[in-house]
């Protein structure tokens, strides 16, 4: 069945489903408007048979006979009868279909429009961090274009080419050259962070499309199912009236009750929708990939086996990171109390994140192993991401390359180990060459998996089989960090038990926990058992994972 959250991604799919919606609540309103004046008309109509009723009994009073009479009274009853009906009729509509859907409506609508406005908020953040990505762009390519051209300067005056120069204007130039190459590291450096930022702001827009759509689909669902009570509701008051006009409140009966939400929300995305999110990830396109652009070879080669080297310590970094949401992931599903649905979902969805940044690093670092290896004459690599590069020029002249992975391949994608052979060809053949050495890969390991922390004197006890064990290597053949044996003793009287240093970040799922990233210095307070303790960090005090730090 199809879903909002898979229908409105391309093309304004969102702006055109907002539309739809505001259309929705329009009708909603138009329905309790029609509801109203039928009501006003049953309560008009009520007090006409009031003023007939009462010249009937005006004429009961002259009636002679007492089967004359008998007959007047049968119409005065009727009469009556008539009008406590239409009465009541008049105050059911009123209470119990204009002002229950008056009320739903505009609750309805805020809630639609919060979740317009988050969405539309993450989109502009985007746009503002895919121009700032373009500006910096631009500038890292001048900057590289501009040492290119002094570099050439400095060696004609080298060589002697041109007209003679004293060694005092070489020098100069020499120091401007080393002047626009820290400059030119501090704008690469600035390109690949705003490219991160820039992903990172992609995602969160993304979360937000997904929870927005998932919201108005619910509403949506909400407001078809409430407009199918208010309507049978109608019918059934209806069939209180008048016989004549049984027959149509049978058939405005099985029409409302016919109203099926699911069915309706299929055909909204089969009609207005604009197809399932295809994510465009706007890869680096570094100044040295580009081997139109005028550069020299041994700098071209020099930059290139830099930004892969940066790009891999990066992906260690990323990799780091998912590993973290990954042990908390396992000790959601290990002890489901411990956590909601929402949740749960929610690592989940932080689990996608981690797998598009991967993927985004991991196609960047091809890229840049492919113009390495065109650069040195080597065979090019192969990998997983080539089919899903595209590579255009822009109005600029500049290379733009966007990586199209569909959301069913983002997490098989993103678990996939880094090419290492690519790596060694790319660059263990290039130190034979250049003399430069490759750096030693740092281990992937994650946080070792935690088991909740044990939460006493409170009504929110949760009990949980916890483990002193874990498993010391992880799937990248790197040892995890385990647990040795270790003395607990609560300190007291403020004085702290000693100093650790964070190596796994760790984000608090309750108040009472502590948000820790690596590098962090914590003075503990209580070593609580051999799992959680005690400590502050930034004046706040809290619990945080023994297992993610190191005693100093």
């Amino acid at each position: 069945m199809s879903r909002f959250e898979d229908s409105f991604w391309v093309g304004g799919g969102f702006e055109e489903l907002h539309r739809y919606m505001k259309q929705g609540s329009e009708s909603s309103k138009d329905l309790e408007t029609v509801l109203a004046d039928r009501a006003d008309l049953e309560n008009i109509y009520a007090n006409n048979l009031h003023k007939i009723c009462k010249k009937a009994k005006k004429a009961f009073k002259r009636a002679l006979g007492t089967t004359l009479k008998a007959a007047w009274q049968k119409l005065i009853d009727k009469f009556d009868s008539e009008e406590e009906v239409h009465r009541l009729l008049a105050a059911s509509l009123s209470q119990d279909c204009c002002k229950p859907l008056k009320t739903f409506t505009e609750l309805q609508v805020k809630q639609r429009e919060a979740a317009v406005v988050t969405v539309e908020k993450q989109a502009r953040i985007h746009s503002e961090k895919y121009k700032q990505q373009l500006r910096v762009k631009k500038l890292t390519h001048k900057q590289c274009r501009e040492l290119e051209i002094s570099y050439d300067q400095l060696e004609d005056m080298r060589t002697g080419k041109g007209k003679s120069v004293s060694e005092k204007d070489v020098n100069k130039l020499e120091k401007s050259c080393r002047r626009m190459e820290e400059g030119l590291v501090k704008t690469d450096r600035e390109y690949r962070e705003i490219t991160i930022k820039t992903e990172e702001a992609r995602l969160s827009w993304e979360a937000a499309m997904y929870k927005g759509l998932q919201t108005l689909e619910s509403l949506e669902q909400e407001r078809l199912m409430h407009t199918s009570e208010k309507l049978v509701k109608y019918s059934q008051l209806l069939q209180t009236v008048v016989t004549p006009t049984e027959q149509g409140c049978e058939e405005l009966s099985r029409a409302a009750g016919e109203i099926s939400a699911d069915g309706d929300v299929e055909e909204v995305c089969s009609s207005l929708g604009t197809g399932p999110n295809q994510p465009e990830q706007l890869l680096m396109d570094c100044y040295e990939e580009d081997l139109q652009n005028r550069m020299d070879h041994g700098r071209r080669r020099t930059g290139l086996e830099k930004k892969i080297q940066e790009v891999e310590d990066e992906i260690q970094r990323q990799h780091k990171s998912k590993q973290g949401v990954e042990s908390l992931s396992k000790v959601y599903q290990e002890t489901p109390d411990f956590c909601d649905e929402k949740g749960q979902e929610e690592v989940q969805r932080q689990l996608v994140e981690a797998d598009s940044m991967l993927n985004l690093l991991k196609a960047n670092h091809y890229k840049l192993l492919c113009a390495h290896a065109e650069v040195s004459n080597y065979p090019q690599p192969s990998s997983q991401y080539q089919k899903y590069i595209t590579t255009t020029r822009d109005t600029k002249g500049y290379n733009k390359s966007v990586l199209h992975i569909p959301m069913d391949q983002v997490a098989e994608l993103g678990q996939e180990p880094l090419n290492e052979c690519s790596v060694m060809d790319g660059l263990g053949a290039k130190a034979g060459r250049t003399g430069t050495k490759k750096r030693p890969s740092r281990p992937t390991g994650g946080p070792p998996t935690l088991p909740p922390p044990s939460y006493q004197n409170t009504q929110e006890d949760i009990p949980v089989q916890r483990t002193d064990s874990f498993d010391n290597v992880n799937d990248t053949g790197y040892a995890d960090v385990g647990v040795g044996s270790l003395e607990f003793e609560d300190q007291g009287n403020g004085q702290y038990v000693c100093q650790c240093q964070v190596e796994f970040d760790y984000t608090a799922n309750r108040e009472d926990e502590l948000t820790i990233l690596p590098g962090d210095i914590i003075n503990v307070i209580s070593k609580q058992d051999e799992h959680w303790w005690e400590g502050e960090l930034n004046g706040h005090v809290g619990i945080f994972p023994a297992s993610y730090v190191q005693e100093m």
